[in-house]
């Protein structure tokens, strides 16, 4: 499981092992401070990382064998509340959803004890829960808004060849439980098949089989589907042909992996064959960032496949790995619009308020690329959307260019030329912009505070005295800065330090522009 569990924009590694310790590591393979942590027997569940306390940073919550469930802080620090015991070994892997509506994040996970428990952020009980099956409950649950009322429902397997669908207040969803013909250790995914709107539930069985149900619990046409042997595997969901349309791809215990479109029909090339038994999830992804999806899956055979796809695809992320998203939280929706800008990214909101009010896109493959630093050409473009109301608005420029190396042809001409019309921004020199130069948080500050007061002339002295030690009255942005600060649009590092030559990310960007032009979050 991959999470940035220390705020600094890098992703951290987070793993349970049988030795009875949780790791983390950084990308460089040393431990995180305060880590490992242990807990009282051998670790079969997936770490799931979410905001439990509402704080802005990540807590890592497991299961362990010794019955109980986990929730640290990213410095390894236990959160207030937990552990919490159940009646048995907890080999599934925690959900994270807002079942209650609260904003807050509830805790949902299966146990030996053959109950289904979930828990508040705090560790208090959720009213109407557990919710009891009729065996061991060790896949991993799944929520989503199966019924399309707007709140999330929790779904998972039984060792009583049970599919469960549960409203956030522990009521049954009508039409479930469905029955397979054996063990269900899959975890389910959940995706729109067919292209009405509504979510789809396909879980996979020990019976050699893969089903998939509509929200109603009715069966989708054109399933189940059968393999060769017993299906541990969870399914993953995306478009593997770029028709628009949702695959499912999933490993059997018959050495295979399949993959079929959403009536059930098998993907043209599959299944494909693994040397040994495919006990793992498949995980869909762009690993090459050239627009379509990759397969990866792990075998027996002591090998990782990787299948390179050939196709652009236009929906990568709707279940494209075990749990749904990096941080393995189960839930659908988690992971927003981009792979690397996952719901409770410090920076989520405000990229997806941008990406709504058509300020910002992604790159090809479902990529926002959040550490990338802006250019001046770039910037113009946040900022000439933003104030026009979005790329539809936008002028197109006029006949002739006004800077040499911003001709008619660059893909930025127009945005660079209304923010000069409009006094936002000038260049080096008469004839010369160099929009390939990155902007550093001064000339940020520049840019907004014209763009938010209409022109120069428009922006206050500033006051008499400077806010911060790095940015005297005798710089060049002071009173750029300062207007900014006083608009709360910017913050400093700490209360003497604004960091005027700090490189500007598009994160950062996003989060400027959203509350510079107020927008909705």
């Amino acid at each position: 499981m991959l999470g940035d569990l220390d705020g600094d924009g890098d992703l951290e590694v987070v793993v349970g092992s049988y030795d009875y310790k949780v790791y983390a590591w950084y990308g460089d393979g040393t431990p995180v401070a305060g880590w490992p942590q242990t807990t009282g027997s051998g670790v079969r569940s997936s770490p799931a990382l979410g905001d439990l306390d509402g704080d802005g940073d990540l807590e890592v919550v497991v299961g362990s064998d010794d019955y109980k469930v986990y929730a640290w802080h990213g410095d390894g620090a236990a959160v207030t509340g937990w552990p919490q015991i159940t009646g048995g070994e907890v080999y599934s892997s925690p959900a994270l959803g807002d079942l209650d509506g609260d904003g807050d994040l509830e805790v949902v996970v299966g146990s030996g004890d053959t109950k289904v428990h979930a828990w508040h952020g705090d560790g208090a009980a959720v009213a109407g829960w557990p919710q009891t099956t009729g065996s061991y409950v060790s896949g991993s649950p799944a929520l989503g808004d199966l019924d399309g009322d707007g709140d999330l429902e929790v779904l998972v397997g039984s060792e009583d060849y049970k599919v469960y669908a549960w409203h956030g207040d522990g009521a049954a969803v009508a039409g479930w439980p469905q029955t397979t013909g054996s063990y269900v250790f899959s975890s389910p995914a959940l995706g729109d098949l067919d292209g009405d709107g509504d979510l789809e539930v396909l879980v996979g069985s020990l019976d050699n089989k893969v089903y998939a149900w509509h929200g109603d619990g009715a069966a989708v046409a054109g399933w189940p589907q059968s393999t060769g042997d017993w299906v541990y595997s969870s399914p993953a969901l995306g478009d593997l042909d770029g028709d628009g349309d949702l695959e499912v791809v999933l490993g059997s215990y018959d050495l295979k992996v399949y993959a079929w479109h959403g009536d059930g029909v098998a993907v043209e090339g599959w299944p494909l064959t693994t040397g040994g038994l495919v006990y793992s999830s498949a995980a869909l992804g762009d690993l090459d960032r050239d627009g379509d999806l990759e397969v990866v899956v792990g075998s027996c055979d002591n090998e990782v496949y990787v299948w390179n796809g050939s196709v652009p695809t236009t929906d990568p992320l709707a279940w494209p790995m075990f749990h749904h998203d990096p941080w393995h939280t189960g839930a659908h929706g988690h992971t927003g619009r981009f792979w690397d800008v996952p719901v409770g990214f410090w920076a989520w909101r405000e990229i997806q308020t941008c990406v709504d009010g058509n300020v910002v896109q992604g790159y090809p493959g479902g990529w926002y690329l959040p550490e990338v630093s802006v250019t001046r050409d770039q910037m113009a473009v946040y900022i000439s959307r933003a104030l026009v109301g979005g790329e539809d608005n936008v002028p197109s420029g006029p006949v002739e260019a006004t800077f040499n190396d911003v001709p008619t042809d660059n893909w930025a001409y127009k945005y660079v030329e209304y923010c000069v019309a409009n006094d936002i921004v000038q260049g080096y020199d008469p004839v010369t912009y160099r929009p390939d130069i990155t902007v550093e948080r001064d000339a940020m500050a520049v840019f907004i505070a014209r763009a938010v007061a209409g022109g120069d002339d428009n922006v206050p002295d500033g006051p008499a005295e400077a806010t911060f030690d790095d940015v005297p009255t005798d710089n060049w942005a002071f009173k750029y800065v300062e207007y900014c600060v006083a608009a709360e649009i910017v913050h400093g590092y700490d209360p003497l330090t604004y960091g005027p030559t700090v490189t500007v990310s598009r994160d950062q960007m996003a989060v400027f522009i959203s509350r510079a032009f107020d927008l909705p979050t």
